[in-house]
Order: C-alpha cells, then structure tokens, then sequence
C-alpha cells in the first residue's frame, strides 16, 4: 500500500520492536543487592552477638543471686538473747541496724509492741481481737476474726 493509501485509511505505523527483559538484573542491581546483603548479615551477626550477651548476664545473674543469698542466710542469723518481748525488741534492733542506706542513714524503722492501738488521748489500748480482710473481700464470710492473746508486732 502507498503512503496515501495509509492517510486515507487513518493507519499508523507500530512502534519499533524491542528487546525483551530476559530477567537478568543489571549491573548496578546486582551491586545494590550486594550492598544490601552485607549490610543484613551485619546487623544480623550483630543482633545474635547481643541476644548471647543478654542471656549470659541474665545466667550470671541467677547464679550471683543464689550465691548471695545462700551465704547471707548461713552465717549472719540472729538469735535474741531473751525470749518474749524483750527478744522481739533486740531481733528488731538487730533488723533495724543490717537496713542502711549507702549513706549509712537508717533505711527503716522497726518496732516490735504487743499488738495495741491508740485511744486518741495519747495513750495505747490492748487488742484483744483482729479482723483479717483480704482488700478484695465481698461477704462477711471473706473477713476472718483472730484473737491475738500473746501477739508481738
């Protein structure tokens, strides 16, 4: 067909064929993912490094732990040298003293008392009975009545 045959028609040309992407990557893409690779493998070696630390120290923890605690309770008890509540006293003396800030300053107070309350006139009043209530009671059947005799606290 001639040139006017094809104006008359309204036909265009196809567009020149190209190559088909064969899936290979270029160059610089095989570059890139290199790049990339090395960077993951180092944060990878660098996140097992620091899960390896993380479970060292937490073992070492555990076992510095038990070891304190098995030699705190061998050889530093306490026994009072009087029963009742003068032994009471001295054994809240002696907790007393062992709880100290880095400072030196006491960390708390430890009192040992017969189990009294105070009337409102400066004077303590004898507890003859306690009521034991878990914060979360709902029934009288929750609450539990105790009669303290002897008590010390």
């Amino acid at each position: 067909m001639s040139d006017a045959t094809h104006e008359t028609i309204g036909l265009i040309d196809a567009e020149p064929a190209r190559p088909v992407d064969d899936g290979t990557p270029s160059r610089s893409d095989r570059a890139r993912g290199a790049a990339y690779r090395s960077r993951f493998a180092i944060v990878y070696v660098a996140l097992a490094i620091i899960a390896v630390l993380g479970v060292a120290a937490l073992v070492f923890a555990v076992t510095r732990s038990s070891d304190t605690a098995a030699s705190t309770t061998t050889g530093s008890e306490f026994t009072p040298t009087q029963a009742g509540e003068i032994g009471a006293i001295q054994l809240a003396e002696a907790v007393q003293r062992k709880y100290r800030l880095p400072n030196g300053n006491e960390l708390v107070g430890v009192v040992a008392s017969r189990n009294t309350l105070q009337d409102g006139n400066l004077g303590l009043v004898r507890v003859a009975y306690q009521l034991v209530q878990p914060f979360d009671a709902q029934k009288d059947s929750d609450s539990k009545v105790v009669r303290p005799d002897n008590a010390i606290q």
